[in-house]
């Protein structure tokens, strides 16, 4: 497996043309808020475009969530509704 070269590199070069992957993520009724959470930092370490949160999945500002987020749903565009696929 190669390893990504050093940004300060010019190996690096190729990969400074990478942006967000066009994916997004749906989580529908997904009571775990720490889960959530996971979910967060998981999609901020994928790069993705968004995640959309759907009924009861717990949304920020709520202490677990953001405890497990660490600052993901800062950095990660994100949109709770009610019902997700009207």
């Amino acid at each position: 497996m190669d390893r990504t070269p050093s940004s300060n590199t010019p190996g690096a070069a190729p990969y400074e043309l990478i942006t967000r992957l066009p994916v997004a993520v749906l989580l529908d009724n997904v009571r775990g808020l720490y889960n959530v959470g996971s979910f967060f930092r998981t999609d901020d370490a994928a790069d993705i475009e968004k995640l959309y949160l759907g009924r009861i999945t717990g949304h920020p500002p709520i202490t677990a969530l953001t405890k497990t987020a660490v600052v993901s749903e800062d950095r990660l565009q994100w949109q709770h509704a009610w019902d997700p696929l009207p």
